[in-house]
């Protein structure tokens, strides 16, 4: 929880995490690509021409053949494995990285607008409120400073219409409805039947509109008491948007440690996909190197064996049949000039002369 606010250092490690992988995945693919060029090289050079002859030389000349062409096998084993069983896992877990990392970035910041949003309209019911509640200590002060109270009971909502007065009077006269009244307690004025002057009615047109100080004071009273139910109002949704605030803020802080189990999450799976993927490729090549040493402790016999006297007595005996097919094709190709000379004869003759030229190498 100590990095629920500090979501920069959260995304530039996860961010760094994702270029690891990357990294282990390039090598991999370059190691792979190394080893199946290795196996090319292998192959090319067992298919290379042997010119040694017939005997013991031969055959470790063929048993390392056939090493270069098993170990072409295993190393083309190793890259398809390092492609397949290592690389795989990682290349599945860089894809889960990148879009579960981007949806947590982007889930942040979504929260972060939301609460900034929450907030602009807490500052501005705030706002609002604080301007009518002085709008509302103006009004009753200007009220109160006529020598009047304010009732310990304010209405919430005044829905009357027209001026009301403070001692519960009727309501002044328009004019036209009945003759108005002047200040004080003087008697209603009597109308003239004589004619007046045009100033004279201007000036009782005036007096007529003039409000009195009853009137007045209930125009006092009844903004001082519209200024504080819009006050009240403005408190009620201040305290409505601070309420929706603080809950928003509860809820981002529960998104928040989710979105950090996530990240926690994310690395601890890339722990232990690097982990598999570092030991099976380990595997991988001691397997490969197990094999080449099996190879070459089967070849070491073949090797052992070679012996010269071996293969020259070899050379020596392979030439004397040589000879003897080809004198037995002459001799069936040719018969005898000599008349009466046997056919078995022939035969000893050759050999006598085969049996004196194997002492001859035995020698």
């Amino acid at each position: 929880t100590d990095l629920l606010h500090d979501w920069e250092f959260l995304k530039k490690r996860n961010e760094g995490i994702q270029r690891v992988e990357d990294d282990a995945m390039a090598m991999l693919k370059a190691r792979a690509a190394v080893e199946e060029t290795y196996a090319k090289g292998l192959r090319k050079v067992a298919a290379m021409p042997l010119s040694a002859d017939a005997g013991t030389a031969r055959e470790a000349a063929e048993g390392l053949r056939g090493l270069l062409l098993n170990k072409a096998v295993q190393h083309e084993e190793l890259a398809s494995k390092l492609l397949g069983d290592t690389l795989e896992p990682l290349a599945h877990l860089r894809a889960k990285q990148s879009t579960q990392g981007r949806a947590v970035a982007a889930k942040v910041g979504q929260l972060g607008k939301d609460l900034r949003s929450v907030h602009d309209r807490y500052h501005g019911a705030a706002r609002r409120y604080a301007k009518a509640w002085q709008d509302a200590c103006e009004r009753c002060s200007e009220y109160t400073s006529t020598g009047c109270q304010l009732p310990s009971e304010l209405p919430v909502e005044d829905t009357g219409s027209g001026l009301v007065s403070s001692n519960k009077e009727e309501p002044t006269a328009l004019p036209g409805a009945c003759a108005p009244q002047e200040e004080g307690n003087a008697p209603p004025r009597k109308a003239s039947r004589s004619k007046t002057s045009v100033r004279s009615r201007a000036d009782n047109l005036s007096q007529w509109l003039l409000p009195t100080e009853e009137g007045r004071k209930a125009q006092l009273r009844t903004a001082a008491l519209d200024s504080l139910d819009h006050a009240e109002t403005s408190r009620l949704s201040c305290h409505d948007t601070w309420t929706s605030y603080v809950s928003r803020q509860r809820q981002a802080g529960l998104q928040l440690q989710s979105a950090l189990t996530t990240y926690q999450a994310l690395e601890e799976e890339h722990i232990a996909t690097l982990k598999d993927a570092l030991r099976s490729h380990m595997v991988f090549e001691s397997s490969c190197l197990a094999n080449q040493q099996y190879d070459v402790q089967a070849l070491m016999p073949t090797l052992d064996a070679m012996d010269c006297s071996r293969d020259l007595v070899d050379a020596v005996l392979a030439r004397i049949r040589e000879l003897k097919d080809e004198r037995q094709q002459v001799l069936r190709q040719r018969p005898s000039r000599r008349r009466g000379y046997p056919f078995g004869a022939a035969l000893r003759e050759l050999s006598t002369d085969s049996a004196r030229s194997s002492r001859t190498v035995s020698k």
